[in-house]
């Protein structure tokens, strides 16, 4: 019989998520609020009629498990009151618990599989500099339940079932005007020596080749994220290429009171500009992989390297208007 996904296994994992990280200040514990929750595609089709349901419910076993969190056990209190040391408070990270379906858009999970996303903003201290972000991923496979921690990324929007108090009603995100999966091209050709017709709001275009042939992107908001993506790894550029490519591996933002643009590096094996190699803007401090936010000028049109695998061509467009 083939393994699938009930609404209470999500809310478990999710429970589960919940006390895999927590962050230890000064007057309480933070524990995350956002929970992204993958799932192979026929559970989530499945289950997305009840989504609302299942992410109220979750929000009210959430509720339950901070409480009981905040309730120490009577040997627990007596002995914290022999040693004039209080019980710091468990908090969470955000004004409401944040809970999202997402089908597996990558054939990573199987039927039955559950793979759960947390994010946990931590706080900067006089001896870091840059934004602290810590990413649980919890695992369910089968029997078997794994949490690991994964590498810090802004997630773009997903084409997701969104069913959090504030998302629910909401408008979902626009598209790009170039699918990366399909690679749709602007009008006009360069047979005929028309060029390509560029689609108002576009500040940049992208042109490169992977494993599934040429692709034309469009970046139409302020910052891109590009790489190979993946459950918890999501980006606007998504390329079908070796594992050379990180998951999450550069961004590009458009600064709009400088009207230029800027290029950073979050990969493992590196990213070129014109075929210079650009400063990574992550380091590894006491286990934990920091953003320091270094990013470098993008000139307004460019090769971009990606681990020597995948050449992207940048071309501005904002600038032409």
């Amino acid at each position: 019989m083939e393994a699938r996904v009930r609404g209470r296994d999500v809310i478990a994992q999710i429970v589960a998520n919940l006390h895999s990280q927590g962050e230890e200040l000064r007057y309480s514990t933070i524990v995350p609020a956002a929970y992204d929750v993958y799932l192979h595609p026929a559970d989530h089709a499945r289950l997305e009629s009840l989504a609302t349901v299942i992410a109220e419910q979750a929000r009210r076993a959430l509720d339950e498990e901070l409480g009981k969190l905040n309730r120490p056990s009577p040997i627990e209190a007596r002995v914290r009151e022999a040693l004039h040391r209080p019980r710091l408070p468990y908090e969470r990270a955000g004004p409401a618990w944040e809970i999202r379906l997402i089908a597996d858009p990558n054939d990573e999970l199987a039927p039955g599989d559950i793979l759960v996303d947390s994010t946990l903003l931590l706080p900067e201290t006089e001896s870091l500099s840059g934004t602290r972000t810590r990413r649980i991923l919890t695992t369910r496979r089968g029997d078997r339940v794994e949490s690991r921690e994964a590498p810090p990324v802004e997630p773009a929007s997903p084409a997701a079932l969104v069913a959090s108090p504030a998302a629910l009603g909401g408008t979902a995100p626009s598209a790009v005007a170039a699918s990366p999966g399909t690679g749709v091209a602007a009008a006009g050709s360069e047979a005929d020596g028309t060029p390509p017709a560029v689609p108002s709001g576009v500040l940049a275009t992208l042109t490169y080749r992977d494993e599934n042939g040429d692709h034309v992107f469009h970046m139409e908001k302020p910052q891109l994220v590009v790489g190979r993506g993946g459950p918890g790894y999501w980006v606007d550029l998504k390329l079908k290429t070796v594992p050379d490519v990180s998951r999450d591996h550069l961004r590009v933002r458009y600064d709009e009171p400088e009207a230029r643009f800027y290029i950073k590096d979050l990969s493992t094996l590196g990213t070129t500009v014109n075929g210079a190699s650009i400063p990574s803007s992550i380091e590894v401090r006491g286990g934990e992989k920091v953003d320091r936010n270094i990013e470098v000028p993008l000139p307004p049109e460019a090769e971009i390297g990606l681990a020597g695998a995948v050449f992207v061509r940048f071309k501005a467009e904002i600038s032409k208007r």
